[in-house]
């Protein structure tokens, strides 16, 4: 029995990681522009079927093709900026949120017309015999899915609080008016936000999508996990979007074990509903980085 619950812990940091990464762009969002970004997890959706379109139709090398991914969904992202959320910028929150579900149905729509209603999958990086972990046996995937997400909140820790572009970026979300009698130019920065977010978002997207496929509803499940762990951990911080991913995850692969596989979403919606109740702020609360 131990050993079910150990696989399913390495299970659910797998699934975690992801909502993690995805949380993690969705928050660097909301503390720049204040806007939720509900179709952040479109940007997971784009790098996962650019990746297998790049290795699966031009045939380029797995490294070029992921890393090209990256990049152009970064670019998607500061269109996406450009185009969708700096109009709405100033207008009332509904309004924000809404452009953002109508920018849901525009990825949609361009996915389904680019990539069909088909699911796409990619090579697993180092095949697929698995490997014993302690006793569990995961895919070799898992653990490059675990070790990318470890290096990702490192780097992105390291860059917000030691490096001037992290202390820019962090002056235009904390007080974009002072960042402007600093000389800072706020909308360029912002717009950098959102090509790092939308790198991020592709990045998990790419990881995920040789274990479940990617098609292009698939974004839109994983933001709902990523939203409900950013909630759950803290909407205000860096950190709370990671350890909201990943407790939400191991939460759901522990539920699948104890009662039911097909309980696992109702236990992550009843451990939210109860954080919204007794701590609204999150687990983490106050911003840290």
């Amino acid at each position: 029995m131990l050993l079910l619950y150990w696989q399913g812990f390495l299970s659910g940091l797998t699934n975690g990681s992801i909502y993690a990464l995805i949380g993690l762009g969705f928050t660097l969002i909301f503390r720049s522009t204040n806007v939720l970004n509900i179709a952040q997890g479109e940007f997971a959706m784009v790098g996962g079927l650019l990746a297998a379109s790049l290795t699966g139709v031009l045939w380029l090398p797995i490294p070029a093709a992921f890393i090209l991914a990256v990049f152009i969904t970064g670019i998607a992202g500061s269109l996406f900026e450009k185009g969708f959320i700096r109009p709405v910028l100033n207008q009332p929150f509904f309004i924000q949120l809404m452009i953002t579900v109508v920018a849901i149905f525009v990825f949609h729509g361009t996915a389904m017309i680019i990539w069909g209603k088909q699911s796409h999958s990619l090579p697993h990086l180092f095949g697929r015999n698995p490997i014993s972990l302690g006793g569990a046996i995961v895919l070799p995937q898992v653990v490059v899915i675990l070790i990318v997400t470890a290096l990702v909140v490192i780097v992105f820790r390291l860059f917000l609080g030691h490096t001037m572009f992290g202390w820019v970026i962090q002056v235009c979300a904390e007080n974009k008016s002072m960042a402007r009698i600093l000389g800072i130019n706020v909308e360029r920065w912002v717009n950098f936000s959102f090509f790092i977010s939308a790198a991020i978002g592709a990045l998990g997207g790419i990881l995920v999508t040789p274990l479940i496929t990617m098609n292009f509803y698939t974004g839109t499940t994983l933001m709902i996990k990523a939203v409900t762990a950013t909630i759950i951990g803290g909407l205000h911080g860096y950190t709370g979007p990671i350890v909201g991913g990943l407790l939400l995850g191991i939460m759901e692969s522990w539920a699948g074990i104890a009662i039911h596989g097909l309980l696992k979403d109702a236990i992550a919606l009843t451990v939210l509903i109860l954080v919204l109740l007794l701590r609204p702020q999150g687990i983490i609360g106050a911003p840290k980085i």
